[in-house]
């Protein structure tokens, strides 16, 4: 299964990485700069293997950013693709932000 998070990053956040985690099984990948946070485009996102029907807790965290101090983005939507997720329905949503 793939996760792919729908974010606005800004130019001076190309490059920055995130963390994306299925339940305690976590992957990074770089963000790509969108030309600013309400720009919003699919990233690439990272692959789960061997994913089995049940309940999953999805994560996404900042592990890096390029430019201190300054936002990195804005999340719009996370896209799940694959077998895996067919008829998969959303539970729960909610974000807490940690400084």
């Amino acid at each position: 299964m793939f996760i792919k998070p729908e974010i606005g990053i800004s130019n001076d956040q190309d490059g920055s990485e995130l963390y994306i985690y299925l339940n305690n099984e976590r992957k990074a990948f770089n963000i790509i700069a969108t030309g600013g946070e309400s720009n919003y485009e699919i990233q690439n996102g990272v692959e789960f293997t061997d994913v089995k029907p049940g309940f999953y807790l999805v994560k996404l965290q900042i592990k890096s950013v390029k430019s201190q101090g300054a936002n990195v983005g804005q999340l719009e939507n996370v896209h799940l693709i694959g077998l895996a997720a067919v008829d998969a329905e959303i539970e729960m949503r909610f974000m807490r932000i940690k400084k």
